[in-house]
């Protein structure tokens, strides 16, 4: 028998960076997806009460919740794996039918999580000399080419090689990737609002920045100078010089969590939030008043990322800025993050 836990993953710095080349600051949560699993012949699972049964050779999208773990088959077939299948129960505080199986995308730190569990037991129990960067890779890979996201995230590399304790920073193509400390001083909030705010379409805002990359005649936002910026026109540059600046942040925020420069790491929060504000276009009634909240508690800055709000606060202010959230936003669901290993596996 395999035990498998699975976390989640929250993004600091760069949720929009990974689509050009850019750089990512991110942590491993301790909401986990568990998988209890045996090897066997074809692949048989359970979610609640819910089973699913499929072979291992060619697996197909069937449109529910165990498309995640069929794509792993897929693309391991793809680079070369043959592994069995299992017979498994999956659980935990991430998961559940309808979260993967909704007329919506299901969020990418769920699928990620399941992915990332999955490629982690087929790796320790067919014995596919799988490294952490490598399954990493392959669950992108289920991401976007086999479940259809629009772009790449952080969650895969968050999820497969975060230390607890420590955040992630990672650049874009995974080559190289580095453990900061995280300060116990620090608290990490997440308020989750249902929206991003954001009016325009993930596939628009992309092309506008592809757009202007090829005016740069260059292939990645890291490639890009701020001088650069005014050359361009339109949307499209707005939304680079964004990815640009956040590039810096990101490398920014990973030295002042280094240097225990926690006033400075929160207005690297604010500025991010910001430059998102004014040049994506992320924004809300409730965000703000979220953020005022956080400012009257004194946390140390917050942003937005995604659909959610991310605060850092100082450690013991941290459980009365809770309640004054939740206070002020009945419907917001808010949590602290606390940063917790990687995918592991043990045998029993």
């Amino acid at each position: 028998m395999y035990q498998v836990r699975s976390p989640g993953a929250a993004v600091l710095f760069g949720d929009r960076t990974p689509d050009t080349g850019g750089y990512t600051l991110s942590v491993a949560t301790d909401r986990a997806t568990t998988l209890a699993a045996t090897p066997a012949e074809d692949v048989t699972v359970t979610l609640g009460d819910e089973t699913r049964t499929f072979e291992t050779a060619d697996p197909q999208p069937a449109g529910d919740w165990a498309d995640p773990i069929r794509g792993c088959y897929a693309v391991l077939a793809d680079a070369g794996f043959e592994p069995g299948g299992f017979e498994g129960v999956v659980d935990g505080e991430l998961i559940e039918p309808s979260a993967l199986a909704g007329k919506r995308p299901a969020d990418v730190n769920v699928t990620s999580s399941l992915e990332l569990a999955v490629l982690a037991l087929l790796g320790s129990a067919y014995e596919l000399d799988l490294s952490r960067l490598g399954i990493a890779r392959l669950a992108r890979r289920v991401e976007t080419e086999f479940l259809g996201r629009d772009r790449p995230t952080a969650a895969p590399f968050a999820i497969a090689l975060s230390k607890a304790g420590s955040a992630l920073f990672v650049d874009a193509d995974a080559d190289s990737y580095a453990r900061v400390a995280v300060p116990d001083a620090l608290q990490l909030l997440s308020v989750s609002t249902g929206s991003d705010g954001v009016e325009e379409r993930v596939s628009e805002r992309r092309n506008g920045v592809r757009r202007a990359l090829e005016e740069l005649g260059v292939e990645s936002a890291p490639e890009v100078d701020l001088a650069m910026l005014p050359q361009l026109d339109g949307p499209g540059a707005d939304r680079l010089g964004y990815l640009v600046r956040e590039n810096a942040r990101v490398s920014q925020a990973a030295t002042a969590l280094d240097d225990d420069d926690l006033d400075r790491f929160g207005e690297l929060l604010d500025e991010a939030h910001h430059d998102l504000t004014e040049n994506v276009g992320a924004g809300s009634p409730t965000v703000d008043r979220i953020l005022e909240t956080a400012g009257e508690h004194g946390a140390y800055g917050a942003r937005t990322i995604g659909s959610d709000v991310l605060v850092a606060v100082e450690s013991g202010r941290a459980p009365a800025l809770l309640e004054a959230i939740e206070n002020i936003e009945g419907d917001a669901a808010v949590s602290a993050i606390d940063t917790a290993d990687g995918v592991t596996v043990s045998e029993r």
